[in-house]
């Protein structure tokens, strides 16, 4: 049976704008803190990042802030670093 629906063009996949958004956050927090890769905790900055996702609602009702956020997320990575965990 042929698909139902419009087939999205191959390798392409449909995000929502608050996604496209938080991924392009998470890119500029790597770029930011002097990483050459995205990691999860660039992916967490971007979610809070994007004001009006249901994330970063959801991270501001659990009392963070992007500011704190950003600075538990470079302690954390110094710690790391520091202790060898980073490959």
């Amino acid at each position: 049976m042929p698909p139902v629906g419009a087939k999205a063009l191959r390798g392409h996949i449909a995000f929502r704008p608050e996604s496209e958004e938080a991924i392009e956050e998470a890119r500029r927090a790597s770029v930011d803190l002097g990483h050459d890769r995205v990691g999860t905790e660039h992916a967490l900055l971007g979610l809070i990042r994007t004001e009006d996702s249901p994330a970063a609602r959801i991270l501001r009702s659990l009392g963070f802030t992007p500011d704190e956020l950003r600075a538990t997320v470079e302690a954390e990575v110094a710690e790391r670093s520091a202790a060898g965990d980073l490959h």
